[in-house]
């Protein structure tokens, strides 16, 4: 689920968005709740967020301000502005400042699914494009040349896409058409490794990304990489690191 950061002051706008099914439907939940930009600036600096939905008019801190103070500060979160004042410079403002969309109170559960699902597709592409990067840095490093070999190069588009389940390289061969037995010499042969072991690196890859973020937990990442077990992510990690997840996150 992605996380939402609430900045609202009117606590009756706050218990109707909270009522609203429309999160859980596209993925997000409302985690944490600000009566102003103050207090959402001390919940960004205490946990992470992948969203804010923020009102223009608040006391101590309005939301414009808030979104320049984030901006000086370089966090990049997708911020989305909700008004009962729909004046153009407000608009233009929060545009200038990067926000992703800009709705007029009372916003209605189909416009706010719209926005999410705008968001969302932004939110995952980002996440795809890093995934994608993840994959060709570690078969790199093994000396896999996926420009001009399109087995290597068909075998990482599968690992990309499938980065968040357990796919076996059985299922892998399956997508190429080929045999299990084949497609593990051709692997072995062009990468120099077999293929649950690149796999197994690309995961605790994207793993060390995902504990960098901030955002998970050890069981969440584990989770997210489609490891049942968190102490057996535990224990692939420490295999491929030489550290464990807690470890590699207190790292200095």
């Amino acid at each position: 689920m992605y996380r939402i950061l609430l900045a609202e002051s009117d606590p009756f706008c706050r218990l109707s968005y909270r009522k609203m099914k429309v999160w859980e439907e596209y993925g997000f939940e409302i985690s944490a709740e600000a009566v102003n930009g103050r207090e959402a600036l001390r919940l960004m600096g205490n946990e992470p967020f992948d969203l804010l939905i923020s009102d223009i008019k608040m006391p101590v801190m309005g939301g414009i301000e808030l979104l320049r103070e984030l901006r000086t500060g370089g966090l990049d979160i997708a911020a989305v502005f909700i008004s009962s004042r729909a004046e153009f410079e407000y608009a233009r403002e929060a545009m200038i400042l990067g926000a992703m969309d800009f709705l007029k109170k009372p916003a209605s559960e189909e416009a706010l699914g719209e926005m999410l699902g705008r968001v969302r597709r932004s939110l995952g592409g980002t996440e795809k494009t890093a995934v994608n990067s993840i994959v060709a840095r570690v078969m790199e490093q093994i000396g896999a040349d996926t420009d001009s070999d399109i087995f290597l190069h068909n075998v990482s588009l599968f690992l990309s896409e499938n980065i968040c389940r357990a796919v076996s390289m059985t299922e892998a061969a399956e997508n190429l058409k080929m045999s299990r037995d084949y497609f593990g010499k051709i692997f072995k042969r062009r990468s120099g490794m077999s293929f649950n072991t690149v796999h197994t690196m690309i995961k605790m890859e994207y793993a060390k990304t995902l504990i960098d973020s901030g955002r998970y937990k050890n069981y969440e990442i584990s989770e997210k990489l489609g490891i049942c077990d968190p102490d057996y992510f535990t224990k692939l990690f420490k295999s491929v690191t030489g550290m464990t997840p807690t470890g590699y996150k207190n790292r200095v």
